[in-house]
């Protein structure tokens, strides 16, 4: 997957939760009760993620879908406490995911496991995003 299929999949899955929210929690309830959906997205082992990674840092964009898919909302947590409102978590997310695949190619499982690598590299980007906001003003 290259940067503009990260990009591309990101507003799509985010289109796909503000598609949910806006229809209701009937709709969310829905789409999480279709079998498999859940299992993909949200509970998928270390060993599933270092082995997704693997197979993206050899070029594998599908294996990298399925990686953000996994991963994603963790990282949008963090951006979220770290910007403030959902936009910039998104923007920030999004920044995240480009790094990591332009970073996957340096991954190596046997060294480090595909969660402190995500984390290592959204750290970067959120201490470089907390650089450039601006200080509010105390009063």
């Amino acid at each position: 997957m290259g940067i503009g299929g990260v990009e591309a999949r990101h507003d799509t899955v985010l289109q796909a939760r503000q598609s949910a929210a806006h229809n209701g929690r009937q709709t969310q309830r829905a789409a999480w009760s279709t079998p498999g959906i859940r299992e993909q997205a949200w509970m998928v082992s270390s060993a599933d993620l270092s082995t997704l990674l693997s197979l993206a840092s050899r070029g594998d964009q599908d294996a990298f879908g399925r990686f953000y898919d996994a991963t994603s909302h963790r990282v949008f947590g963090m951006a979220l406490s770290v910007v403030g409102d959902r936009g910039g978590a998104q923007a920030l997310t999004q920044e995240v995911y480009v790094s990591a695949w332009k970073s996957a190619p340096s991954f190596d499982a046997s060294c480090e496991g595909a969660g402190p690598w995500l984390v290592a590299i959204a750290g970067a980007e959120m201490r470089e995003a907390s650089k450039q906001r601006p200080i509010p003003d105390p009063l």
